[in-house]
């Protein structure tokens, strides 16, 4: 039996309010409660949080904070999984691999190559398949490819 090699996309996920410290002033928030809407800009949409060493990309559609640069490493599902929990970005551990609607949340079916919206700040991103957290189930860039 031939085991599938994909590739992996980590991510954190996000609470309602992220309290950020920018240079050295005092701590400010950035409120990303806006689940329940579509932000069609990718610049308000997307901000590369600079408190993670620019590593992190938050989405304030989804609520979840993403790696930038995504493992383009070919492994098995329990590669990608075991990748992710031995992962810091930006300093940061507590990564895993996304679930299937979560990496779902990601794509345009208007874009290809990578299928993301044009403007994204993600970086060694294409259309091969990833690894989702649903035990099974893979997407690749262009379609949701189970």
């Amino acid at each position: 039996m031939k085991i599938p090699r994909k590739k992996h996309l980590s991510y954190l996920a996000g609470a309602g309010l992220i309290s950020m410290t920018l240079g050295a002033g005092p701590a400010s928030a950035i409120d990303i409660r806006s689940w329940d809407k579509n932000i069609s800009d990718v610049n308000k949409r997307f901000i590369v949080l600079s408190t993670l060493n620019t590593e992190a990309v938050l989405d304030k559609e989804s609520q979840i904070v993403w790696e930038k640069i995504p493992d383009n490493t070919s492994t098995t599902w329990f590669g990608a999984r075991n990748a992710c929990v031995q992962k810091e970005v930006g300093g940061k551990a507590g990564w895993r691999l996304p679930s299937i609607q979560e990496l779902a949340s990601l794509i345009d079916s208007t874009q290809n190559d990578p299928a993301i919206k044009s403007g994204h700040p993600f970086l060694n991103v294409n259309s091969d398949p990833y690894w989702s957290g649903t035990k099974g189930a893979a997407i690749s860039g262009a379609s949701d490819n189970a």
